[in-house]
């Protein structure tokens, strides 16, 4: 059951032919809402003459870069998109809490980094003496992952998402329980006809990559003009793209750290902190990731090439994500596609 808590330069991939490639069959594409769709310019490429130039059909972004889900409830604005269903309206709310009027409700949350995050919250169900226990099951993307007895007061559950559930991107968790209960049926002095199942107030999917929490962090950034691209620790985009004969992935990208960074360890023990770099490519079949790279600040920009040649007049999407132990601004230049 969930773990109650009381509340008092370089790395290439080669790319391997459309019968050898690697896919991830549990994946599922992100929703419209999460789409971006770039092409860029790109004029300097690995082993290219400066003065040689490729132009490409320029889009600007349809979406905003999406950052990784961290609080959900309680924030001062944006919890209603995460919210999808059995929540009260957010303009209903009353103090810091939030009933279940049905028996279940469903909470979605984008994932970016590699290792699966741990879903938080805090609840306790309508209690009576008289009341029945209410049981609390949990599924993510339809799977049952936990399910056990809510304890009558407040409380603090942690329940870690699964491996080999949680993925990439759009994510769902479905809250189900046991009953929903009318207080007035236990209290005949009561009037509140209310079905209540349910009461919350915090709900968070907390990243498992150990990153510290960045308060204040900024926001990505999309410049068109100078083909630049800033994606904060801890986000992702895509662009939808159909590649051309002889058409490649191009770019370079660096980090410059920055924000809260945690205690300082030893990095013989632990390793020295990062952010890493993933370039993935989406298809009918799945998701292949073609390149990557661990990125350090005063490191060589580490260069993108992919070659596109097995998608060739197929529609896909590029995703890119970053993410690490460590708070940083990751710099992309010249991301996109050029013809050998």
């Amino acid at each position: 059951m969930g773990r109650e808590v009381e509340s008092n330069w370089l790395c290439i991939m080669p790319l391997m032919s459309p019968t050898q490639r690697s896919r991830n069959p549990g994946e599922t594409r992100f929703p419209a809402s999460a789409a971006l769709s770039i092409a860029i310019l790109v004029v300097v490429a690995c082993n290219a003459q400066p003065a040689a130039e490729t132009a490409a059909e320029l889009l600007a972004p349809l979406e905003p870069i999406e950052l990784g889900t961290g609080v959900i409830f309680p924030r001062e604005e944006g919890a209603s998109r995460f919210l999808i269903a059995g929540w009260p309206p957010q303009q209903t709310l009353e103090g810091d809490s939030m009933w279940i009027h049905r028996t279940w409700a469903q909470v979605g949350f984008f994932q970016v980094a590699d290792t699966p995050p741990t879903f938080v919250t805090e609840a306790r169900p309508f209690a009576h003496p008289d009341a029945p226990q209410q049981r609390l099951t949990v599924l993510l993307n339809d799977v049952e992952i936990d399910a056990f007895d809510m304890r009558a007061r407040w409380t603090t559950y942690e329940i870690d998402l699964p491996a080999g559930v949680v993925h990439p991107g759009w994510n769902v968790i479905e809250l189900r329980f046991a009953h929903s209960l009318r207080p007035a049926d236990f209290d005949p002095e009561s009037d509140d006809r209310r079905r209540l199942a349910a009461v919350f107030r915090r709900l968070e999917i907390r990243n498992g990559a150990g990153r510290p929490e960045w308060p204040g962090r900024p926001g990505p950034r999309f410049d068109a003009d100078n083909a630049i691209i800033e994606m904060p620790a801890d986000s992702f985009f895509e662009a939808r793209i159909t590649p051309r004969r002889h058409e490649d992935l191009v770019g370079a990208a660096e980090v410059e750290f920055a924000g809260p960074q945690g205690p300082e360890e030893p990095e013989e023990t632990y390793g020295p902190a990062s952010i890493q770099a993933v370039v993935e490519i989406i298809d009918t079949s799945g998701a292949l990731r073609v390149w990557e790279s661990e990125l350090r600040p005063g490191a060589r920009p580490a260069l993108v090439h992919a070659e596109l040649g097995g998608w060739e007049g197929e529609e896909i999407v590029v995703r890119v994500r970053v993410f690490g132990d460590a708070n940083g601004v990751v710099r992309w230049r010249g991301f996109g596609t050029i013809a050998r």
